[in-house]
């Protein structure tokens, strides 16, 4: 795994996520309905100069993330992502997640930019320790820019 301290550039436009081991919670446990609820955060993840630290705009990240993965690997994750909340008291309802596949994938309901994603960013997914303290962790992060500056 990379250990990130500041801004690291591999193209254009990139993006990091920084995961945090301390245990600031970002927010109370709560039910989310994903398709509702997930313009409540950042949705594109492109070459703006930005940090996004809620709760919301994280599982979009590792949504996109893990629906850019093959078939099998998307499913893992989606339950990965399920399991590592339900175990921290939320309540999350993805809906089919054939469906959502699609419309993430296909309908970019949430976009990460083509130079981000090829095996990048996949570290949330290596344990639920990880994940969760990507998702859960108010001093972790995802870092978007570009180099046009």
């Amino acid at each position: 795994m990379k250990v990130r301290t500041g801004f690291v550039s591999n193209s254009s436009s990139s993006s990091f996520i920084v995961i945090s081991k301390d245990n600031k919670k970002t927010e109370n446990p709560r039910y989310i309905n994903y398709l509702e609820d997930l313009e409540e955060g950042k949705t594109d993840f492109g070459w703006e100069i930005e940090d996004s630290h809620d709760f919301i705009s994280k599982l979009n990240f590792s949504v996109a993330i893990a629906t850019l993965s093959d078939s099998i690997l998307y499913e893992d994750r989606m339950k990965m992502i399920e399991r590592v909340l339900t175990d921290y008291n939320y309540d999350i309802d993805f809906g089919d997640l054939d469906d959502l596949y699609l419309n993430v994938r296909e309908n970019q309901l949430v976009y990460i930019d083509h130079q981000s994603v090829d095996n990048e960013n996949e570290e949330m997914f290596e344990s639920d320790r990880k994940l969760k303290d990507f998702l859960l962790n108010k001093t972790s992060y995802i870092h978007t820019d570009n180099d046009n500056h």
